[in-house]
């Protein structure tokens, strides 16, 4: 499921995404942080609820915050 993460397919990527929220999968958090960079505003919008779902944070859409919290181990959950 986490490679579906990356697919080229939209459609793809969101069944992983809500595949991903339904077992809230941690191992997902670095793929879900550059999700929330694409391009696709659904895409985007589904990714950064799958981080707040997973984490419990309520971080705004912003990849540099996310990308922060991630990399200092602040994403709770």
């Amino acid at each position: 499921v986490l490679r579906r993460l990356q697919d080229s397919e939209a459609d793809i990527r969101m069944a992983a995404l809500n595949a991903v929220a339904k077992r809230k999968w941690r191992a997902a958090l670095p793929d879900l942080v550059e999700l929330i960079r694409s391009p696709d505003l659904k895409m985007r919008e589904r990714a950064h609820q799958v981080l707040q779902e997973i984490t419990g944070m309520t971080y705004p859409v912003d990849f540099t915050l996310w990308k922060t919290a991630l990399e200092n181990h602040q994403l709770g959950g």
